[in-house]
C-alpha cells in the first residue's frame, strides 16, 4: 500500500481481517487481530503454535561430553544451534 495515503491503515487492516476469516482454526484455538498485529492462542503449548524441546532430547543435551576434536565440537554446535530458538 502506499505510504502517506489516508486511508491505507484502514485498507491493510481489512484486507488482513478478510484473510484471517477464510482460516479454521483447530479447536480451543483463537485468532486475535489487532491493527497489524495476529495473535494466537490456544491451550496446549504444541496447539497454540510454540514448540518445546522434548524431555527425552533436554537429557540427551545434558549428557553431552566436551568435544575431543573438531569434528564432534561441530556435531554439538549443530544441535546447539537447531534448538537455540527453543530455549
Amino acid at each position: 500500500l502506499p505510504q502517506g495515503y489516508r486511508h491505507s491503515p484502514t485498507i491493510a487492516h481489512f484486507a488482513l481481517a478478510q484473510e484471517l476469516a477464510r482460516v479454521t482454526p483447530r479447536e480451543g484455538v483463537k485468532i486475535y487481530q489487532y491493527i497489524d498485529d495476529v495473535l494466537i492462542s490456544g491451550s496446549d503449548a504444541m496447539v497454540g503454535g510454540t514448540v518445546c524441546i522434548p524431555p527425552k532430547t533436554l537429557t540427551t543435551l545434558e549428557q553431552v561430553q566436551m568435544p575431543g576434536n573438531k569434528k564432534e565440537l561441530q556435531h554439538v554446535l549443530g544441535l546447539l544451534v537447531f534448538w537455540r530458538k527453543h530455549i
